[in-house]
């Protein structure tokens, strides 16, 4: 017997295409209405749920709307599929804005809803109720000066369920505020101003009280949880909880030694306490345990306060990542705001701690002291990889990029990549972080990807880790984590083509990616094959017609310029015989660290490869899954090993 009519809707193959609610705020009164598809591509998209519906609400609403949608793989229950979309508009810059946030919530949600749009004005701050309908709960007095740790006990205690909180800084218009989940350890979603979007409405928090959706248990939940138990990548996260990042960082000279290490040792301090989505086999949060809370840690904005920053120590980052937390700011934007400020008036590295969280507490009182927008704030997160320049650059999430940078573009495998990118070719120089060629494709596909995957609202970093680790194909993901009846005979180029109509839609509501001036030469030719895939919006009314025009159009430019850029060749001398040094700072091959190789002649990267998984056969999947780096550069299976080098061993995915 069926556990409720969303399991018919679901094993019947497909959304119901009735689930995408306009909520309109008119002083206290709230007016609902379903909304209905204007034209048969609108209906496909409504159809496929989450964040693709939630792409037709924020076309069809006002403005100033916040959708909120939750996919097919969430409405299923697919393991570790927790993810909320969020749609809205920078409210100080007026760009379109898109997030994921974790957590129940997107499963207590997706009980009755695909995707809620909420528009309008309330007239007094209030908590948004999602108990069957929609209602409207007001603040108790005081509420705006409260913290987020304060605000989130009184909702909890009044409502219970799951949900999302503004902060002070949203009350004090600081158009970088964030929302932050309501239990710990805490997560935040909206760089780009989703709190400040909701604060503008007298929105001060979402909270869903519905029962969480029951887990479909059938074959492609089953498929899911043994593909991720089978990647090495994603046991490295496991291990690593995001920190793994460091590794490939400093492999790629982007990231000292030492800071690096001191970087993952707060691996250790955590590792006894994890936490991920439900029912994930490969959890990836780490928990630190604070005198003053259960607190969530991920590399991306530790290392960026840390080091931004200059800290004394890295726990340092920590207490800032609170410090911001607190007041609901998103850190990593914090970070650049306080180091041009670090810049106007130096401050003793021993003071900084203390200083941060005065110069935070100032914002909230005089919220100009903060500054205006930055300009290019995402471009200035990126390394010196130019597929994660190009990827930063051009993303139609706005602020907030995707959520997997292009990770084909940090594969070892050359074949892996060639596989995943086909039919489009894979050109000479594509897998150099510092070659210019073939990034506007890798980056395409994979920004159509990572949308597609919104959509579905399974977690983006577990599908890239199945794909690059060979675990999968494209159209055995797309299998598992997209509606049966949504894509048709190839799964796998529907996903793709999916992911490119929201491209589509999202370049529709602002202007794309253009040349400027000042771009060097490498940015002018990755961005010129970007557009020439993502081609003009209407193609996407069909998205199938769309990919295969995109492919079309890429393939004749390929033809037109072959032979006319010969490859760049690294001159590298074959020496007869010689010592390497591992170096594997991560926890997936800590037992290789510092261990040296005698090589003979001809010998290679590969050679290198084969003989440390010969010596540890536990860790030979990981070995053939890692990809060696040299002096910040990645090194080809075939490259002769040189004598006295280092090689870093690297297994991480993009992002965190």
């Amino acid at each position: 017997m069926e556990r409720d009519a969303r399991a018919a809707i679901l094993r019947a193959g497909g959304m119901s295409g009735q689930r995408a609610l306009v909520v309109k705020l008119r002083g206290q009164r709230l007016v609902h209405a379903w909304h209905a598809a204007q034209a048969p591509w609108e209906e496909r998209l409504l159809r496929f749920g989450g964040a693709a519906a939630g792409r037709i609400l924020a076309a069809r609403c006002s403005e100033d709307a916040v959708v909120l949608a939750a996919g097919d793989a969430v409405a299923r229950g697919l393991p570790g599929a927790e993810r909320t979309s969020f749609l809205w508009r920078d409210p100080a810059t007026g760009r379109p804005q898109q997030a994921q946030g974790g957590g129940l919530f997107a499963r207590r949600f997706a009980r009755h809803h695909d995707a809620l749009a909420i528009e309008g004005r309330l007239d007094q701050p209030s908590v948004l109720v999602l108990d069957g309908g929609v209602d409207a709960l007001p603040t108790p007095p005081g509420f705006a000066a409260w913290s987020v740790s304060a605000r989130a006990q009184w909702i909890v205690d009044e409502l219970g369920g799951d949900g999302w909180t503004t902060g002070p800084a949203a009350d004090a218009g600081l158009h970088f505020a964030t929302l932050m989940s309501l239990r710990e350890p805490r997560g935040s979603v909206g760089r780009g101003g989703l709190g400040a979007a909701l604060a503008r409405a007298n929105v001060a928090a979402i909270v869903a009280r519905d029962a969480p959706i029951e887990p479909l248990v059938d074959e492609r939940f089953r498929d899911w949880i043994a593909a991720c138990r089978a990647s090495p990548r994603l046991a490295a996260r496991a291990l690593g909880g995001t920190f793994e990042a460091a590794d490939a960082a400093q492999a790629r000279g982007e990231l000292p030694l030492d800071e690096a290490r001191a970087l993952l040792a707060l691996v250790d301090e955590a590792r006894a306490a994890r936490h991920g989505c439900a029912g994930c086999p490969t959890p990836c949060g780490l928990v630190f345990d604070r005198p003053h809370a259960r607190q969530g840690g991920r590399y991306g904005a530790v290392h960026l306060l840390a080091s931004r920053l200059v800290l004394d120590a890295e726990v340092d980052g920590l207490d800032a990542l609170r410090a911001c937390d607190e007041l609901g700011l998103d850190a990593k934007e914090a970070a650049l705001r306080l180091e041009a400020r670090l810049a106007e008036a130096p401050v003793e590295r021993s003071a900084r701690a203390s200083w941060i969280a005065r110069e935070l507490a100032a914002w909230i009182e005089h919220p100009r002291r903060a500054g205006g927008p930055l300009e290019r704030v995402v471009e200035r997160l990126a390394g010196g990889s130019l597929a994660t320049r190009l990827a930063l650059r051009v993303s139609t999430r706005g602020s907030d990029p995707m959520r997997v940078q292009p990770f084909l573009a940090d594969l070892a495998s050359e074949g892996r990549v060639a596989e995943l990118l086909a039919p489009l070719e894979l050109p000479a120089g594509a897998l150099d972080p510092r070659d210019p060629r073939g990034k506007g494709r890798i980056v395409w596909w994979c920004e159509n990807l990572a949308l597609a995957l919104d959509a579905t609202g399974a977690c983006a970093f577990s599908a890239a880790g199945l794909l690059a680790d060979g675990i999968v194909d494209l159209d055995d993901l797309a299998r598992m984590v997209a509606p049966r009846a949504a894509l048709g005979a190839a799964p796998g180029r529907g996903l793709l083509a999916l992911g490119g109509a929201l491209a589509a839609m999202a370049r529709l509501a602002a202007r794309g990616p253009r040349s400027r001036a000042e771009d060097a030469p490498e940015e002018r030719v990755m961005l010129e094959e970007y557009r020439r895939l993502r081609g003009e919006g209407l193609d996407w009314l069909d998205p199938e017609w769309g990919l295969e025009m995109a492919w079309r159009r890429q393939a004749e430019h390929d033809e037109v310029e072959s032979g006319g850029v010969a490859p760049r060749l690294v001159d590298v001398p074959r020496p007869t015989h010689g010592v390497v040094r591992v170096r594997a700072l991560g926890a997936s091959f800590a037992g290789l660290d510092g261990t040296s190789w005698n090589f003979g002649e001809g010998d290679t990267a590969q050679a290198l490869i084969e003989h440390l998984a010969g010596s540890s056969p536990a860790l030979k999947t990981q070995l053939e899954s890692a990809s060696l780096w040299s002096g910040g550069r990645r090194v080809p299976p075939g490259e002769a090993l040189r004598h006295g080098a280092n090689y870093d061993l690297v297994l991480a995915l993009s992002g965190g």
